[in-house]
Formats: C-alpha cells, structure tokens, sequence
C-alpha cells in the first residue's frame, strides 16, 4: 500500500476514511512533518513530472483518416494526390504518410553551424538548409545537429 495503513493515520485524526479535497489539504499541512504520506506524496509528484517530460519523446501530431473499403488508391486529405493502396509517402505539409494517416515528419535540424550562416527550413525537399545570409547559394557547415 502506497501510503501505509492510512485508516489508522486518519482515524488517529478523526477524519473519514473519505476525505475531501479540503480535508486532505488541511490533513496534510498541519501534519506534513509528522506524516509518512509526505515521503509518498513527493514520490508520485516527481513521477507525474517525469512522465510530463517523456511527452515530448512522442511522436508529433498525427491525422487519421478513412479510405472507403473498395478504394483502389489512397487520397491524402491535405494537398489530393492519389497513392496506390499500401504506400506511403511524404506530402506537400511535410507530412509522411500512409494509407490510414499522416504524421508530422521528424527532421535533423543544425544546432551549431559556421558564423554569419542562417537556418530555413525548405518546404520543398523538407529539410533544413543552412548557408550565408549575403549568399544563399553557399552552403555553411554544419557542426551539431539534433534530431532523426
């Protein structure tokens, strides 16, 4: 049990087995010092802090849709391109899908690159393109780069 014997506990602070949200918010700031519930309380707040931070790990947003049971091909939704069933490929948004959805793609974005260079991001080729501000035709190295 998370908590210990907490009947004991609250019966010992003559409060229902049920607390309100008041009652356990009182129960705990006159007895946090006291209390063997602290211990357990911070214990689930830095896992719920924890799984909050392993959100970001999850995949972008995604659009599902529904193709009709006797379609030949696939339509993506955002730019009307038809694929052939069980393909998958990358639209117009930058997205890469399949027959049942599409997902924001991951890409490999430069962290750290040469001095008096600029980052875009190319939505024809969906990627990033570093190169110098006067000349966009010259293309910066890239020193550090995040991502898939």
């Amino acid at each position: 049990m998370l908590f210990g014997n907490s009947h004991a506990s609250i019966k010992q602070h003559n409060l229902q087995p049920e607390l309100s949200i008041s009652e356990l918010h009182s129960f705990l700031k006159n007895n946090h010092t006291k209390s063997n519930y602290w211990p357990a309380i911070m214990k689930c707040l830095a896992l719920a802090l924890l799984l909050c931070a392993q959100l970001s790990l999850l995949h972008g947003a995604c659009l599902k849709f529904m193709q009709e049971s006797d379609a030949t091909e696939c339509v993506d939704p955002r730019d009307g391109t038809r694929h052939p069933i069980g393909s998958w490929w990358r639209n117009s948004e930058c997205q890469d899908c399949d027959c049942n959805g599409c997902c924001d793609a991951e890409f490999i974005k430069p962290t750290s690159y040469e001095e008096g260079c600029i980052m875009e991001f190319d939505k024809k080729n969906c990627e990033y393109k570093v190169f110098k501000k006067e000349d966009p035709t010259y293309s910066c190295k890239i020193y550090e780069a995040v991502g898939k």
